[in-house]
């Protein structure tokens, strides 16, 4: 009796270890992944290990997020998270993997720059820090002043940007059109020479060479300047009672004009009545 009963237990167990016996679906052995038998936590099992051909090692389907990394997956950690340094996409968490992550505005799957979606995952356009087409320059900001100004432009008179030391700036080096090529308003003063100007020596000083309305510093140019009386330039005039003199004196008695305080000038013979003659102060004929 004793015998007949080990030998029922021997048996029992060589059936257990492989001999014939086979598992109840819901109790699974460590190596029974593989066996063409799908059993317990298995999805599928094809009767073999390898990856990427339906049924993967881990008798999972092959797919994203199962854990088994297969054709067209750079990593498969088994979640669906983003953001874990694997994204469920099964591209590794970075700009360019299609997954919009924290500190990415957009991500269009790619790294190409201008199309959109920058390689830094910004919207492409100026002040995000890449050099696309219509940009001289991007350091990341629209502060102008810096170097590279809001305009993604650099620095300088003529870009359009009006930048510290500048009074305009309208996108040219112009002269004459209202804002020069030094970024000042078109004017005297200016130290750029413009239509009606003969000079321009960058201030409104006179008697410098240069006088405030930007003509040659002489007489009869309108200025008043060391050596003259008077200046008051086209309208200077010899034959013009009390007019400023051709040579920027004030009219005086015996420059040969009768002016309106004068009753006579001896330098004109027609201002008395022959035969007399204009007294030298200018105040009768004798």
């Amino acid at each position: 009796m004793v015998k007949v009963l080990v030998v029922a237990v021997l048996s029992l167990w060589l059936a257990v270890m492989g001999c014939g016996y086979d598992h109840p679906a819901d109790v699974p052995g460590p190596t029974d992944c593989g066996n063409g038998f799908v059993r317990g936590f298995e999805l599928c099992d094809d009767g073999n290990t390898v990856d990427g051909d339906g049924c993967d090692s881990n008798c999972t389907p092959t797919g994203c997020g199962n854990g088994a990394v297969t054709a067209g997956e750079a990593c498969d950690d088994g979640n669906d998270i983003n953001g874990d340094g694997c994204e469920n996409n099964c591209a590794r968490t970075d700009c360019g993997n299609n997954i919009i992550e924290s500190g990415e505005v957009c991500d269009d799957g790619n790294t190409i720059n201008g199309d959109g979606c920058d390689i830094n995952c910004t919207i492409t356009s100026c002040g995000n820090g890449i050099i696309t087409t219509g940009e001289v320059c991007d350091d990341g900001d629209l502060q102008s002043g810096d170097g590279c100004d809001s305009n993604c432009t650099v620095t300088a008179c003529g870009n359009s940007v009006i930048a510290a030391g500048e009074v305009c700036d309208d996108g040219n080096l112009t002269n004459g059109d209202g804002c020069d090529n030094n970024c000042t308003a078109t004017g005297c003063g200016n130290g750029i020479l413009t239509t009606g100007e003969a000079c321009d020596d960058g201030n409104l000083q006179s008697n410098d060479g240069c006088d405030s309305n930007c003509s040659i510093t002489s007489c009869g140019n309108g200025i008043v300047t060391a050596g003259e009386e008077c200046d008051d330039g086209l309208n200077n005039s010899d034959t013009v009672p009390d007019a400023c003199r051709t040579n920027c004196r004030r009219a005086f008695c015996g420059d040969g004009v009768r002016d309106t305080v004068e009753i006579c000038d001896p330098n004109n013979s027609g201002s008395c009545p022959a035969p007399k003659i204009c007294r030298v102060d200018c105040f009768g004929c004798v």
